[in-house]
This record gives structure tokens, C-alpha cells and sequence, in this order.
């Protein structure tokens, strides 16, 4: 099975075209910006394993589109994320590319957090 990164870039490509929402799988990634994309562009982030239809204006693949900087944008494409809490403080990025590089490895590579920190030093 294949994995797709969807970036601002695709969605500005699947508005084009015609399409509404995007069916999510369970291997895609859906960048945190992009997220937030979508949703500002009303194009729907439908969760892999969600069954959305699959009628017009629906592609194939992604996660749902949630905010970006909180709790719940380091939701995995593997079901949608709750509301986000307004009041909810922001969670670091390293945190969200943490989750976010287990949940597409399936484990915890050995030394991550030291990578991430050297990746992330500015």
C-alpha cells in the first residue's frame, strides 16, 4: 500500500479539478498546513475507515482537517479528531512531528527525540 503526503499544493490541485472532499487512507499524510487549507478552502478531509461515500466530488485518500498547533492536529490519519478545545494551549511543534513520525513508522525509531531536536535547533 502507498503512502501520499497531501500538501497546501494537492489541495489547491483537487479544488481545481472539481472536488469537494478527499477520502483519506490509512497510510496517508496530510501536512498540519494543509490541513488548515482545506478546511479555510471548504474542501472535506474525509478519515480513512469512514466509509464518506465516494459520489462526486469525492478522490481517494487523506486525514481530517482539524487545527493546526493544537492537541488535535497531532491526530494520525487513522480517525478524525475531536473538536478542538479553544482554550487549549498550543502543543509544541516537536511534539506534533513526534506523534507524527511513530504513528507512520508504527514504532518509536531509536533516538528520535535527539533527532528532532537537532532538526528543529534554528
Amino acid at each position: 500500500m502507498s503512502r501520499r503526503i497531501l500538501t497546501t499544493a494537492t489541495v489547491d490541485e483537487l479544488l481545481a479539478s472539481g472536488q469537494t472532499a478527499l477520502q483519506l487512507e490509512a497510510n496517508d499524510i496530510v501536512t498540519a498546513l494543509a490541513r488548515e487549507y482545506a478546511q479555510q478552502r471548504g474542501l472535506r478531509l474525509i478519515p480513512a475507515g469512514s466509509g464518506g461515500g465516494g459520489g462526486e466530488g469525492h478522490a481517494g485518500g487523506g486525514t481530517s482537517a482539524d487545527q493546526p498547533g493544537t492537541a488535535a492536529a497531532a491526530e494520525t490519519a487513522q480517525g478524525a479528531a475531536p473538536a478542538p478545545d479553544p482554550g487549549a494551549a498550543p502543543v509544541p511543534d516537536a511534539v506534533i512531528v513526534r506523534q507524527a513520525v511513530i504513528a507512520a513508522l508504527g514504532s518509536e525509531p531509536a533516538g528520535l527525540d535527539a533527532i528532532i531536536a537537532r532538526v528543529m535547533t534554528p
